[in-house]
């Protein structure tokens, strides 16, 4: 037997003569090399090092953030964008609408036209209020997105939450024959993935919030 003192603790730990390789201190529980080449070091350092939460260390941190920040920035601006066209079409709709409204006839059929002109009118009201919230939740998205980036976890989760709630939306326009909801579907999809692999994998945890 040879004792040898551990590295981390200073304590002496008993080993087998002519034994090698990487060992468990019984007092503190580090790991410490003995007598190990120094190829097979540099082998094991480097195993060692890839099961470590820096193994994706080899993407920039910032790309990272980056991206993951710029699919939300996207999806949000995309949002907005369609916000101001539904605004846009429902504007046009009431205004199409008031002026069939000045030429209903009096009388009964009169009345019956006026009144589902007035139920139209009103659906262009909530068509217009519910783009304003739409571009609203939008403009939250861009500032979640801004969030995602500056590595802040509340903003992280918002995010998550609404790339599940874009990947609803889209799949439902997509099931009733929308192709256009396609692609930002995909967005959703894959940025919905990366947020849950950020706040559930230590590794992408670790890339997101301490990568350089």
């Amino acid at each position: 037997m040879v004792e040898i003192q551990c590295p981390h603790c200073e304590k002496e730990v008993e080993l087998e003569d002519g034994i090698s390789g990487l060992f468990d201190c019984p007092y503190c529980e580090e790991e410490f090399e003995w007598n190990i080449e120094s190829e097979e070091i540099f082998e094991d350092k480097t195993n060692l090092e890839a099961t470590q939460p820096g193994f994706l260390v080899n993407i920039p941190g910032a790309t990272f953030r980056a991206v993951l920040g710029g699919s939300v920035i996207f999806t949000g601006g995309l949002t907005v964008l369609l916000s101001l066209a539904g605004i846009s079409a429902s504007l046009g709709f009431i205004d199409l609408m008031s002026g069939d409204s000045g030429g209903s006839s009096a009388g009964p059929a009169g009345a019956g036209a006026g009144f589902a002109l007035l139920i139209l009118l009103a659906g262009g009201v909530l068509g217009a209020i519910l783009s304003v919230i739409l571009g609203a939740m939008g403009v939250g998205a861009v500032f979640t997105g801004l969030g995602i980036k500056a590595r802040k976890f509340p903003a992280l989760v918002i995010g998550a939450m609404w790339n599940f709630l874009g990947l609803i939306v889209t799949y439902l326009g997509t099931i009733n024959g929308f192709g256009l909801f396609a692609l930002p579907g995909l967005v959703f999809l894959a940025s919905f993935i990366a947020h849950l692999l950020v706040m559930f994998a230590p590794s992408f945890r670790f890339l997101w919030f301490e990568a350089a």
